[in-house]
């Protein structure tokens, strides 16, 4: 009886102990990653502005093989106030809009997901660097007080950072694509002329 009460009072003392841990660690968490793509940010916007015609081409969360997964768009085709709303097994059950949108800078939106269980603020920013658009994704998610929401922020950045960045590896190969297709043809080189 003696070894049960110790093991009982080591449990309830190691869970206060790691409640009082999870109130301390950050409410918020942000994850970043970036890529340099070979074009200009004319070339990149209309991936991010368009909900339906752009952010279907590269999409990371999104498998092609969940036969589950629905998707819904309301509010105007693209820019601020585009809407899409989403569920499926791989995916489960979200919202998202676009906050503001500028075509030379990017995009801010906001996700919800699981029932308004969490929220993320969101942006692309699209920063000319020379020759190449630095495009920036920055995802800040809300965690709450609920400790356990908190340590689950603490893998936020390995799962989600990975598909962020596959992401924008297919946003760059498809904006370099586009700026390469809608380049003016180099001019044609004059004929030589003959000599006489």
């Amino acid at each position: 009886m003696k070894i049960l009460k110790i093991a009982l009072a080591t449990l309830v003392a190691l869970a206060v102990v790691l409640t009082a841990v999870g109130f301390l660690l950050p409410s918020r968490q942000r994850i970043t990653r970036s890529v340099e793509v070979k074009a200009p940010v004319s070339a990149v916007f209309p991936l991010l502005n368009n909900l339906k015609t752009g952010w279907t081409q590269w999409n990371p969360f999104v498998s092609p093989d969940d036969k589950t997964y629905r998707i819904s768009y309301s509010g105007p085709e693209e820019g601020v106030g585009a809407s899409q709303a989403w569920d499926g097994e791989s995916t489960g059950e979200g919202k998202m809009k676009i906050l503001r949108a500028d075509p030379t800078r990017g995009i801010d939106y906001e996700v919800v997901l699981m029932h308004g269980s969490y929220r993320m603020e969101s942006s692309f920013t699209c920063e000319p660097k020379g020759q190449v658009t630095v495009v920036t994704w920055t995802c800040d998610t809300e965690l709450g007080n609920n400790p356990l929401q908190r340590y689950f922020g603490l893998t936020m950045d390995g799962f989600l950072g990975s598909e962020m960045q596959k992401g924008l590896d297919t946003i760059r190969a498809k904006s370099e694509a586009a700026a390469l297709a809608s380049a003016p043809a180099p001019a044609a080189s004059p004929a030589p002329t003959a000599t006489p």
